[in-house]
């Protein structure tokens, strides 16, 4: 796991070093950020708190559980789907068509592409946690806001859902998959809430940060014009990324 986070942020470095270009990424962020998946997941935020329907929200999922059964069981339960919706994107992404003769080269820009966007996430739902100091339902800390596991599966099943296209024609199949996806993106976040580690405007903002920079990378770095070679130099193995 450690090898493939150095290979995640070498790439995200050489990616954010110019080599798309800054215009490139921002009219990725822009066009992220105007998708309903983004925004609407953050909206219903917004109103949860404006409403004061948030903490009581919280409480009723907490002492009813009405899905998971037990807050132990919720916990184990958010676990299993963000590994579900990581697991996933990897399994689409060495599913997916490759051009031939260059398949080696797109899997290793596609599984780098992906796990630096989930480094990504993680630095900044690590940040906002640690800015805002929201104090969990349960009272164990203060890292509440956003959710880390909504927002580290909401990206994985963004970037597998955009993996799932390349693989599957438009049709019932891949209607499914992406079905598939959302449940276990969504099903992570509503664990943590039945859990008492999150209220659901944390689940719902953590959604909205990993569909945001999970559809920013597809959008910035796609392999479709972002192919990825490897290198051997007289100091080694180089990742070289080609723009």
């Amino acid at each position: 796991m450690r090898a493939l986070r150095r290979v995640a942020v070498a790439a995200s470095l050489a990616a954010l070093d110019g080599c798309a270009g800054l215009p490139r990424v921002g009219d990725a962020a822009r066009q992220a950020a105007r998708e309903p998946l983004t925004w609407a997941p953050a909206a219903a935020a917004l109103l949860l708190v404006a409403t004061d329907a948030d903490r009581p929200l919280s409480e009723w999922a907490r002492r009813e559980t009405p899905l998971f059964g037990s807050t132990e069981g919720a916990r184990r339960a958010s676990d299993q789907l963000r590994s579900v919706a990581v697991g996933g994107w990897v399994a689409a992404t060495l599913a997916a068509p490759a051009p031939a003769g260059e398949a080696f080269s797109t899997k290793l820009h596609d599984l780098a592409l992906g796990y630096g966007a989930l480094f990504a996430t993680g630095l900044a739902t690590d940040a906002a946690k640690r800015s805002t100091g929201r104090k969990r339902p349960d009272g164990s800390d203060a890292l509440s806001f956003p959710s880390g596991h909504a927002s580290r599966a909401a990206t994985a099943a963004t970037l597998g859902m955009a993996q799932a296209r390349r693989a599957l024609a438009p049709g019932t199949a891949r209607r499914a998959v992406d079905a598939a996806f959302m449940t276990s993106a969504f099903g992570t976040g509503w664990a943590r809430v039945e859990a008492g580690k999150h209220y659901p405007s944390d689940a719902l903002v953590g959604f909205a940060l990993g569909r945001f920079v999970g559809r920013a990378a597809e959008l910035a770095w796609s392999r479709d014009d972002a192919p990825v070679a490897l290198a051997v130099g007289p100091a080694g193995l180089w990742l070289a990324v080609g723009f």
